[in-house]
């Protein structure tokens, strides 16, 4: 019983120094190489557990055969080649793209809204092409852009 009581007494001690830790590092020390390091603990299980949540989803994947099944309209919408327009999707490769934080000084570049399966959205284009973000429902997420699809981006657009 002496072992269990100590051991509940440790979490207890352990919970109270994280939030102690936690409100430190979004007050006193908000600017402070402790106070980034406790935030951005937090922030990459925010993050991890996005991607978890998106892969589950399958999103990405149904997003990339929508696209594939789709790409004779896009290529009569559009004037382009059939084929340039699966080259395109074959780079913009969506079912690799992962969630990230946006970096503080991001600098938008540009916006345009689309409609997925009936959710209106907004993606959001940085002078960074690295990164994008879509906007849906009240939720904003990042995205990593892989190297080969930056130049592709302003596709989904016409997509």
């Amino acid at each position: 019983m002496k072992a269990v009581r100590k051991v509940i007494r440790a979490m207890i001690l352990f919970a109270v120094l994280v939030a102690v830790a936690v409100v430190l590092a979004n007050t006193a020390l908000r600017d402070t190489p402790f106070g980034e390091f406790v935030r951005g603990a937090g922030s990459s299980a925010k993050i991890a557990a996005v991607n978890a949540a998106i892969d589950a989803s399958g999103i990405k994947e149904q997003l990339d055969a929508d696209l594939r099944g789709r790409s004779a309209d896009i290529a009569q919408a559009t004037g382009l080649p059939e084929s340039q327009v699966n080259h395109a999707i074959d780079e913009l490769d969506i079912p690799s793209w992962s969630a990230r934080d946006l970096p503080r000084d991001a600098v938008e570049s540009g916006s345009f809204e689309t409609t997925y399966q009936g959710v209106a959205a907004t993606v959001t284009t940085y002078r960074d092409p690295g990164y994008l973000s879509i906007s849906a429902g009240g939720q904003q997420v990042a995205f990593d852009i892989p190297e080969s699809a930056q130049m592709y981006v302003g596709f989904l657009n016409l997509m």
